[in-house]
C-alpha cells in the first residue's frame, strides 16, 4: 500500500509518499506519487508549473527500533504546494485516491485546514501588519476564542511526526500548529475576498496599501517610515479587538520575591532588591495571578484575594459580576497556551510560579505572543521587557595636531585604537565584561542593576573580552576608521555605537577643518585669485594627500572644484623636495577641452596631454614623456584603454564628474578602479544622485575598503536610512565619511556674497485642447493594458507612458514625430517664446534645458525663425571640438543669443556664464540633475541675477510629481536615497489618480 505524506517546511506543504504508513519504509519516486494520487495534481499540481517539478525532501523521523531521541533520515522525492494548491487538496472530500491512502500528516493537516475554515466562517479571524526582516506583510491571522483554545491544544498534541520531519530539529508543536494554520486561514480570506477591493478611505496613503494588500495575492506592502509607527497602532488595535480581550482580565506579575497581599490597591511589580550581594546565587523568579483592568494597570487583585471575595469586582471600566469564575475560567485558557500555569489553577492552587531564570525567559519567548492573543496582561520588569543595549564603540587617541611635513606622511602622524563595550551607552570595565561573558543567565545584575541579555551579546562580550585592551598601536587613520566601519562584519557580532576621539582626530572627525588644516599659501605659478574658501579646499586636499587618504571635493557647481584642483598641481611643483609625476585626470568627454582650456588659463606652465582621438599614446610611450604633467582622458577612452593606463603607476588619479561611476557595476566604474595611485581625488556637485550605494562606488575609488564591502554597507546603511530613515544610521554613515567629503554650498556664510543672487520660479502653462486629446488617449491606452501587463513589463509599460505624457506636455509634434507645424499647438512653446522674447529685448542671453535632443532640434530652427536669431543646439551627439567651439561661440556677444542644450550634456563641467535666463522646459526625475544643470550659469564668473524658471503644466503629471521633486531634494541633502522606480509599483487605482487630467490643465483659448 502507498501512503502520502505530509510535511510543512519553510512555507509549503510538501507531498510525499512511502510504502507503509508511518513514514519509516522506502520512498517512492515522484512520478509513482502522481500516478497514484491523480486528485493531488490532476487539478491543483500539474495546473502550476512550479508545482511540477519533482523536489528531494530530507526528512528524518523518530526510529522506532532505536532509542526516543534517534531518527531515522530519509530523502524522499517530493512535491511542494503553495498556501493555494495546499488549502485546495486539504478541503477535498478525497484526499487521495486509487491505492494510495492519506497518511496520519496529511490527515492532521486536513484537520488544521478544517478549523481554518471554521474560524472564518464564524468571523474569528482580523487583519494584521506585520514587520519581518525589513518587510511589511499584511495577513489575516486567527482570533481564536476559550473554546477555539481548546481544540487547537487537542490538534498540537496529536501532530503526528511526519507533520515536521523536514527540520533538524522538533519545532515546539504549537508554533508549528499556528504557524500553518494562520497561511491557510490567510490564503482563504483572500480567495473570498477576491475582486472585493475596498473603497480609498481618507488619512494616511500607507494604511489604504496595507487594506489593499488584504486582498492582494502577495500581501506584501512598501516598507515606508510610516509603516512602522502604522504597524504599532494595527497591533494595539489587534489586541484591543481580539475575543478574548473583553474578558482579558487575567494577569501574570512576574517577580523575584513573593508580592505582597493588596485587595485593589496599587500595587507596582517589586524590582530586585538594589543592596543584594553580586555574588548571591542567582534569584528565583516568581509569576503570579490576578485580575487587572487594562484602563488601569496600576490596580493589581491577586488570585487569593479573588478567591476569598464575595459578590462583585469594580474596576475602572464597569463591574465584573462573577470575578472568581471569570479568574479560573481565564486561568484554564491560559494553562493551554502555558502549561505550567496549571498549578495556579484547580481546587488546591499554589499562590505562585516559581521558576529560574533561564525557564521563564524561554516560557515568555515561547508562549508570550499566544497569551496576548488571548488577552492575558504579562507584567514584568520594564528590564526584562527591554533587554539592555550592548554595543561596541571605538576609542582612537591621537595628538593634538598633526605632524606637517612637506615629504608627506610621518609616523608620528599615526594613531592608536581600542574596542570599548557599552551598556545602555556607558563603557564597562573589563572585570564587568567578564561577568557578562561568564553568566549563562538571560538576566544578569551589573552595577546594582538588572538587565536582560541574548545568548549572541554573551557571545559578543566572550570574543572582545578576548582580544587585547589597545587593537591598534601606531596605525594610519584610515586602518582605524576602516576597523569602526566593519566591526559589526568582522570583528564582533554587536550594534556599532559609534566612534570617540581625541586630538586632531576629534576634529576632523567633527568637520572643524579649519582648526586641523595648516594654511596654504597661494602657490606663485597660479594665474589667479583664489577666494578663500578655495584656499581652505586647497589645504584640505593636500592634508588628506598627506595622510593617504583619498578626498572628494563635493562643492555644488560653480565654486571653483577646477581650480582647487589646478592650484593643488601647482602648488606641489613648488615644492623642492617634492617631486610629483603625472596626474591622470578622468572626466566626462564633454568637458576635456574645457580642462585644456582652463588648464591654460591659470596654470600655464602645466604640461597638459588630452589622452584622446586615433594617435593616443600607448603605456609604454606614456611612461617614457618626462615632459607631461597632466593626462585628460574621457572615462570612454579610459574603458577602453583600461589595460595600457592600468598599467602604469600615476602620482594621482583625479574623476571630474565623479558621479560617473555611481553605478559600480558599469565598465567605466570598473576600468576607474583598475587604476593604481596612492593619490585620489573626487569632484563632483552630487556624491548623490538618486542612492547612497552611490556615494559607496565613490569612496571604493578613493579609499578602497574603507565602506566595507558593497553587500555589508547596503545592509548597515542603505537599506535602514533609505527604507525608514534610520537617523542613527544616517548619523553614524554621515560622522564616517565627513573627513573625505568637502562640501560647500553657494548659500554658506562666506561664498554667498561671491555670487550674485539667483531668483528660482516655477511657471505653470496650460494645456492646448490637442495636448489635452492627446493626454487623455496615451491615458486611457496605459489604463487598458496596465492589468494584463505584470514584473518588468509592467514597469517598462508605466515607464514608457510617463515618456509619452511628458513628450505630451511639451509639444504635439514631439510625440507624434511627423514634422508637423509647431505655431499655436503648445502652451509651453508659447511662453517659452514670451520668456525669450523679454530676455533678449534687454540683451541677455538665455540657456534652454530639456531631457530631449530630439525636441532642442525640432525647436532650434522654429524659435531661429521667430526671434531673429542665432539659436544653438548643445547635446551629447557633438563631437569634442563642435562642443568647444559651440560653447565658444555663445561666449561671444555676437554669437547665438540662445542655447538648447540637453539636459544631460549640458549640465556637466562646462561654464555658461554668458547666458542669466535658464528655462527647464521639461523635468527630470532627479532635482539634483536639474540644479547641476542651473549652475552652469550660477558660477564664480557670473555678474548678473540668474532667473531660472521651471515650466509644469497643469493638472498633468508634472504638477503632481513637482512636489515629490522637492521632497527628494530634501532627502538627497540628508543622505537618503529615492528614485522614480516607485510609481512603477502602483496600483491601477493610484495609476490612474496619479495620471487622470484635471479639467483646469486645458485653457480656455
Amino acid at each position: 500500500m502507498l501512503f502520502v505524506h505530509a510535511t510543512w517546511h519553510v512555507g509549503l506543504l510538501w507531498i510525499w509518499a512511502t510504502v507503509d504508513d508511518d513514514g519509516q519504509g522506502t520512498s517512492v519516486d515522484v512520478d509513482t506519487l502522481l500516478a497514484s494520487t491523480p486528485p493531488v495534481v490532476a487539478h491543483e499540481a500539474r495546473v502550476a508549473a512550479a508545482l511540477r517539478r519533482p523536489d528531494r525532501l530530507d526528512v528524518s523521523l523518530p526510529n522506532a527500533t532505536a532509542t526516543a531521541t534517534a531518527t531515522a533520515p530519509v530523502t524522499a522525492a517530493a512535491v511542494p504546494l503553495g498556501p493555494g494548491a495546499a488549502l485546495s487538496l486539504l478541503t477535498r472530500p478525497d484526499l487521495v485516491s486509487g491505492r494510495a491512502s492519506a497518511g496520519p500528516s496529511l490527515r492532521w493537516a486536513r484537520d488544521v485546514a478544517a478549523a481554518a475554515l471554521r474560524l472564518a466562517a464564524t468571523g474569528r479571524l482580523l487583519p494584521a501588519l506585520r514587520l519581518v526582516d525589513g518587510t511589511a506583510l499584511a495577513r489575516w491571522e486567527p482570533a481564536p476564542t476559550a473554546a477555539d483554545e481548546e481544540v487547537l491544544t487537542e490538534l498540537a498534541l496529536g501532530q503526528p511526526a511526519e507533520i515536521q520531519a523536514a527540520a533538524p530539529a522538533a519545532r515546539d508543536q504549537r508554533e508549528l500548529l499556528d504557524d500553518l494554520l494562520c497561511v491557510l486561514l490567510d490564503e482563504h480570506a483572500r480567495t473570498a475576498l477576491t475582486g472585493h477591493r475596498p473603497e480609498r478611505p481618507g488619512g494616511s496613503p500607507v494604511v489604504w496599501r496595507w487594506l489593499e494588500a488584504l486582498v492582494d495575492p502577495s500581501g506584501a506592502t512598501p516598507v515606508l517610515p510610516a509603516t512602522y509607527a502604522i504597524a504599532a497602532q494595527v497591533e494595539e488595535w489587534w489586541h484591543s479587538s481580539a475575543p478574548g480581550h473583553e474578558r482579558g482580565l487575567l494577569c501574570l506579575r512576574i517577580t523575584d520575591a513573593p508580592p505582597e497581599v493588596t485587595d485593589g490597591v496599587a500595587d507596582k511589580a517589586a524590582e530586585p532588591d538594589p543592596d543584594a550581594e553580586p555574588a548571591a546565587p542567582e534569584p528565583r523568579w516568581a509569576v503570579e495571578a490576578g485580575l487587572a483592568d487594562p484602563a488601569a494597570l496600576e490596580v493589581f487583585h491577586p488570585a487569593r484575594s479573588v478567591r476569598a471575595g464575595t459578590g462583585s469586582l469594580r474596576l475602572r471600566r464597569g463591574p465584573v459580576p462573577d470575578p472568581r469564575a471569570l479568574l479560573e475560567s481565564s486561568l484554564g485558557a491560559a494553562a493551554r497556551v502555558w502549561p505550567e500555569l496549571a498549578a495556579l489553577a484547580g481546587h488546591r492552587p499554589a499562590d505562585r510560579l516559581v521558576l529560574d531564570a533561564a525557564e521563564l525567559a524561554d516560557a515568555l519567548r515561547r508562549h508570550g505572543s499566544r497569551l496576548e492573543r488571548l488577552g492575558v496582561l504579562v507584567r514584568a520588569p520594564r528590564w526584562m521587557r527591554e533587554p539592555a543595549r550592548l554595543a561596541a564603540r571605538l576609542e582612537v587617541r591621537s595628538e593634538e595636531a598633526p605632524p606637517w611635513s612637506p615629504a608627506g606622511f610621518g609616523t608620528s602622524a599615526l594613531v592608536n585604537y581600542s574596542w570599548q563595550v557599552t551598556l545602555d551607552g556607558g563603557d564597562l570595565t573589563r572585570a564587568e565584561l567578564a561577568l557578562l561573558a561568564r553568566s549563562g543567565s538571560p538576566y544578569v545584575r551589573i552595577r546594582d542593576q538588572w538587565v536582560s541579555l541574548t545568548g549572541r551579546d554573551r557571545a559578543a562580550a566572550a570574543t572582545l573580552l578576548e582580544r587585547p585592551a589597545v587593537d591598534g598601536h601606531g596605525v594610519p587613520i584610515v586602518d582605524a576608521l576602516h576597523a569602526a566601519l566593519t566591526a559589526g562584519d568582522e570583528l564582533v557580532d554587536l550594534p556599532f555605537d559609534g566612534m570617540r576621539a581625541t586630538g586632531w582626530v576629534a576634529r576632523l572627525l567633527e568637520g572643524a577643518i579649519d582648526l586641523t588644516l595648516v594654511p596654504v599659501d597661494p602657490p606663485e605659478r597660479f594665474a589667479g585669485v583664489l577666494r578663500p574658501y578655495q584656499l581652505r579646499g586647497l589645504a584640505w586636499l593636500v592634508f588628506l594627500e598627506r595622510l593617504a587618504l583619498g578626498a572628494c571635493l563635493a562643492d555644488d557647481m560653480g565654486l571653483g572644484k577646477t581650480i582647487q584642483l589646478l592650484a593643488l598641481l601647482a602648488a606641489e611643483r613648488e615644492q623642492d623636495d617634492v617631486k610629483p609625476g603625472p596626474t591622470l585626470l578622468v572626466c566626462p568627454m564633454s568637458v576635456v577641452g574645457n580642462w585644456a582650456h582652463e588648464s591654460a588659463r591659470f596654470t600655464p606652465d602645466l604640461r597638459v596631454y588630452l589622452h584622446h582621438g586615433p594617435s593616443r599614446l600607448d603605456a609604454d610611450e606614456l611612461a617614457i614623456r618626462s615632459d607631461i604633467d597632466l593626462v585628460v582622458t574621457s572615462y570612454g577612452v579610459l574603458a577602453r584603454d583600461v589595460d595600457r593606463l592600468a598599467a602604469l603607476e600615476w602620482w594621482r588619479v583625479v574623476l571630474d564628474e565623479a558621479q560617473a561611476i555611481k553605478n559600480p557595476t558599469t565598465v567605466q566604474a570598473q576600468a576607474v578602479r583598475r587604476l593604481r595611485a596612492p593619490r585620489r581625488v573626487a569632484l563632483t556637485g552630487t556624491p548623490i544622485e538618486n542612492r547612497l550605494a552611490e556615494l559607496h562606488s565613490i569612496m571604493r575609488f578613493l579609499n578602497p575598503g574603507l565602506l566595507g564591502t558593497a553587500a555589508s554597507f547596503q545592509r548597515r546603511f542603505a537599506v535602514p536610512i533609505e527604507r525608514s530613515g534610520d537617523q542613527a544610521a544616517r548619523d553614524s554613515l554621515r560622522a564616517l565619511t565627513q573627513p573625505f567629503v568637502l562640501r560647500r554650498r553657494k548659500t554658506d556664510a562666506g561664498i554667498l556674497d561671491e555670487l550674485p543672487p539667483k531668483q528660482e520660479m516655477k511657471i505653470y502653462c496650460n494645456l492646448t485642447r490637442e495636448q489635452a486629446a492627446l493626454y487623455r488617449t496615451v491615458v486611457d491606452q496605459l489604463m487598458n493594458g496596465v492589468d494584463r501587463a505584470v514584473g518588468m513589463a509592467r514597469r517598462g509599460l508605466v515607464l514608457a507612458t510617463l515618456t509619452k505624457l511628458k513628450q505630451v506636455c511639451n509639444h504635439p509634434a514631439h510625440l507624434l514625430g511627423d514634422g508637423s507645424p509647431l505655431a499655436g499647438r503648445s502652451g509651453k512653446l508659447a511662453l517659452l517664446e514670451e520668456v525669450l522674447e523679454e530676455a533678449l529685448s534687454i540683451g541677455e542671453k538665455a540657456v534652454v534645458f530639456t531631457q530631449y535632443a530630439q525636441l532642442a532640434h525640432l525647436l532650434a530652427p522654429y524659435l531661429t525663425e521667430r526671434l531673429g536669431t542665432e539659436v544653438g543646439v548643445f547635446h551629447g551627439g557633438l563631437s569634442r571640438s563642435a562642443r568647444d567651439l559651440l560653447r565658444e561661440r555663445f561666449d561671444d556677444p555676437a554669437g547665438p543669443s540662445v542655447l538648447l542644450a540637453s539636459l544631460r550634456a549640458g549640465g556637466v563641467g562646462i561654464n555658461l556664464t554668458a547666458a542669466n535666463h535658464v528655462v527647464h522646459l521639461d523635468r527630470w526625475w532627479n532635482p539634483a540633475v536639474e540644479r547641476q544643470a542651473t549652475d552652469r550659469t550660477h558660477r564664480i564668473g557670473q555678474t548678473k541675477v540668474v532667473q531660472v524658471r521651471t515650466f509644469i503644466c497643469t493638472g498633468t503629471l508634472e504638477e503632481r510629481i513637482d512636489e515629490l521633486l522637492e521632497q527628494k531634494a530634501a532627502l538627497a541633502e540628508t543622505i537618503v536615497g529615492t528614485d522614480e522606480s516607485w510609481l512603477t509599483e502602483l496600483s491601477t487605482r493610484d495609476l490612474r489618480e496619479l495620471l487622470t487630467l484635471r479639467s483646469d490643465a486645458v485653457s480656455d483659448a
